[in-house]
């Protein structure tokens, strides 16, 4: 095994590390939150973002792992932006329309860190799996930027909001189980 194998490996490692313990804090800074006064919707909100942060942190790993981006400047932005958003999404999923924006920009930094990703690989099961995560992620910026569209159109109509929180729950779940058990998109890399 050559030096520079051995030095990628080994970054790759250290990178998982960090995501484990960046993930592991946000899941802590999430935990400490419940103590915020909560309607029933905010509850739904902040039920949902365990999933999120659950699939997120599976998602992320895959990349670290599997995607092995380039060492530069333009990834470390990328990846640095993606984690404040995540971050900032989290710190604010009491405030739903803030919480939206957030989401909908972090996701569609996502996509444009899998394009990157898809354009520097040739053929192969990466490339397959790269394209199967756009065609299946590209809805969900749209579906944020609409979420928090409509939260603050209809702010103040409690009946609205808590079905819009609702129905953001059930998109977490339904998009969970579809990307893991229907579409198995992580199974490409695995076998």
């Amino acid at each position: 095994m050559s030096r520079k194998t051995v030095n990628a490996s080994r970054l790759v490692e250290i990178k998982i590390k960090l995501l484990h313990i960046f993930m592991l804090l946000l899941l802590t800074v999430l935990i400490f939150s419940i103590t915020r006064s909560m309607n029933f919707g905010i509850f739904l909100i902040y039920v949902s973002m365990y999933i999120l942060l659950l699939h997120f942190w599976l998602g992320a790993y895959y990349v670290v792992k599997f995607l092995k981006s380039k060492e530069n400047i333009q990834n470390y932005i990328l990846d640095v932006s993606i984690l404040i958003c995540l971050s900032l999404g989290v710190i604010n999923f009491y405030r739903i329309i803030i919480w939206g924006i957030w989401f909908a920009l972090l996701f569609t930094l996502v996509l444009v860190k899998y394009r990157s990703a898809y354009l520097s690989f040739k053929e192969g099961k990466i490339k397959r799996y790269i394209a199967k995560k756009i065609r299946n992620e590209f809805v969900v910026p749209p579906a944020y930027a609409l979420f928090a569209g409509l939260a603050y159109v209809f702010h103040g109509n409690d009946e609205v909001i808590l079905s819009l929180q609702i129905s953001i729950l059930f998109f977490h779940v339904f998009f969970a189980v579809w990307m893991i058990f229907i579409k198995k998109a992580y199974l490409i890399l695995s076998s």
